[in-house]
């Protein structure tokens, strides 16, 4: 097992925020990278998603090498795990593998990029490669070409799943076995009824991982319209549980060396009363007691698990049928080791929640930036933060 894995495994056993935040108190001490940064290097995008929430800018803008630099010179020395890209398309910023060289000579043990896969040409995979990158992760959505390039408007399936061949083909050409390949792929009707039309396709191209995610927002940027055909939300129930029935059963039966990553109890038995809607608002029963966790951890799944093994928790719906009220959580301890930054340099330790803003890294110094983090680390501990808008109730954050 991996540090990286293996620090994820003990800070999601704990099950406890409290304990949680003095374990991650105890590593920034022993100065142990333990941080987690999410940004982006530009503001542009050449696909248009339906599910998509991120804003669309008519100024493009860059974030310049020599700032980047700065950032990881700022943060390098505590983080564990950088992911190049949270909305837009990280492989339109020129020259975008000098960013990734840049972080792994910072000593970043984990740089991780997020793509549509449509500009991972030959050359690009050459430069990501040799620059160091530990994983790709190719947003994929639709098991077919209709789907995929309605789902993914601007895109090009067959050229994208040609560029995931091409990928592969040259890690076993010269005798790489990173950068590790993962799928992101979205929770939506047509991915769950044609996933069975992509496996052959995923085992024979040796794809890491698949996680699955659930739309947890939608926003102006989305096309309602399509996107309102796709959501789980949008089935009644019956439909709902004979669609994941089939999924279960084909995850367990046809993924054999495939890692699946999924929402915490996504996979729960279906049953005719009190059957839960991706995005209901849950509470967990530990032993007959309100837990209040509503945990998005994510549950792993591997061939020959025992399928009762799926889903261990008991969970009861208060609703019977979906609702768009979003989880809360009574605390919070993903700001003790995260952070999302801007192309400007501004700097979030909570994705969400405007409080969480602690100043810009290119310009300030950490000092500074370490002093307001604590601040409003204190505030989500406490929840004391904006925890009615957030939409991730982020256990899975540190998933890999």
């Amino acid at each position: 097992m991996s540090d990286l894995k293996r620090l994820k495994k003990v800070y999601d056993k704990l099950n406890n925020d409290n304990l949680r935040s003095r374990l991650l108190k105890t590593a920034d001490m022993l100065h142990f990278r333990k941080d987690i940064i999410r940004m982006d290097t530009n503001n542009i995008c050449n696909v248009h998603c339906i599910m998509c929430s991120s804003p669309r800018d008519t100024s493009v803008k860059f974030l310049a090498l020599t700032d980047f630099a700065k950032i990881m010179d700022t943060f390098g020395k505590r983080t564990r795990m950088l992911y190049l890209s949270c909305s837009y398309e990280p492989l339109l910023t020129p020259d975008f593998h000098e960013y990734v060289r840049c972080a792994k000579a910072k000593g970043i043990p984990h740089v991780s990029i997020c793509t549509n896969g449509l500009l991972l040409n030959q050359k690009t995979i050459a430069d990501l490669i040799e620059s160091g990158t530990d994983e790709i992760i190719v947003s994929f959505n639709g098991f077919c070409r209709e789907d995929y390039e309605r789902i993914m408007k601007g895109s090009d399936f067959h050229k994208v799943c040609d560029n995931i061949k091409n990928l592969q083909a040259y890690k076993k050409q010269h005798g790489r076995t990173k950068p590790a390949l993962r799928i992101n792929t979205m929770l939506l009707k047509s991915n769950l009824l044609r996933f069975d039309t992509m496996l052959s396709f995923w085992n024979k191209h040796s794809i890491d991982s698949i996680q699955f995610r659930e739309v947890v927002q939608t926003a102006p940027s989305c096309d309602k319209n399509e996107l309102q055909k796709e959501l789980l939300r949008s089935l009644e129930e019956k439909e709902y549980n004979k669609i994941m029935t089939q999924f279960q059963a084909l995850i367990l039966d046809k993924a054999p060396s495939i890692e699946i990553i999924l929402p915490k109890g996504i996979l729960e038995k279906p049953r005719q009363e009190n059957r839960s809607f991706i995005g209901v608002k849950k509470t967990e029963l530990v032993d007959g007691k309100d837990s209040k966790t509503d945990s998005e951890e994510a549950t792993k799944i591997r061939k020959g698990k025992d399928s009762k093994n799926v889903s261990a928790e008991k969970t009861e719906i208060r609703k019977d049928k979906y609702s768009e009220s979003v989880p809360t959580k009574a605390s919070c301890s993903i700001p003790f080791f995260s952070y999302w930054i801007d192309i400007e340099g501004g700097v979030r330790s909570c994705g969400f929640d405007s409080k969480a803003h602690i100043g810009n890294a290119i310009s300030e110094n950490s000092r500074e930036l370490q002093k307001r983090r604590k601040e409003f680390c204190k505030l989500a501990l406490a929840g004391e933060c904006s925890r009615e808008l957030c939409t991730m109730n982020m256990e899975s954050s540190t998933i890999l």
